[in-house]
């Protein structure tokens, strides 16, 4: 806990991903309906993805992601071949999980364009790959990336993911 008043509070979480240093702000202010997330990131690895992947309290029916041509929404379980063969989609702002209608969700806002996946249990963004090829130093360096996190009591639309996102 490195501060804290009496409408808002923020921790930090350092850590190590192999050779990457990794330091997490959390904050929480009121009345915003966001918990913030900041990512600074030593990023020295090769051939590998950092990824966010969070759990989720309630088993998501569908997902729903901004795309460069509207919205995405696929079920959370993969059930054709075809399905299952995905992995990841591209989202411009925003990936949000949706429990059975009328129950909840969570919505991840995004600083820019993500590789994004969800499961029933959990939803997953793409922070940082290290590639081999063509430029094996493509992402190393220190990034600062931010996310935020919001409940959607009601699902995505009824939250107003899209125009939190913006904000």
């Amino acid at each position: 806990l490195v501060g804290q008043g009496p409408s808002w509070c923020r921790l930090v979480l350092r850590g190590r991903g192999g050779q990457s240093g990794l330091r997490v702000d959390i904050q929480l202010r009121a009345p915003s309906p966001d918990l913030g997330l900041a990512l600074a990131v030593d990023w020295r690895q090769h051939h590998e993805v950092l990824r966010w992947e969070l759990p989720l309290a309630q088993v998501a029916q569908r997902y729903a992601a901004d795309t460069s041509a509207g919205v995405l929404e696929r079920p959370a379980q993969a059930l054709t071949v075809r399905e299952q063969a995905r992995w990841e989609v591209t989202a411009i702002s925003w990936l949000a999980s949706q429990a059975k209608a009328g129950a909840g969700g969570l919505a991840v806002l995004l600083d820019g364009p993500q590789g994004v996946s969800a499961t029933p249990d959990q939803l997953g963004v793409s922070l940082l790959r290290a590639p081999t090829w063509p430029d094996p130093s493509a992402d190393n360096g220190h990034p600062r990336l931010r996310l935020a996190l919001v409940p959607c009591a009601a699902g995505w639309a009824p939250a107003g993911v899209p125009r939190l996102a913006l904000r």
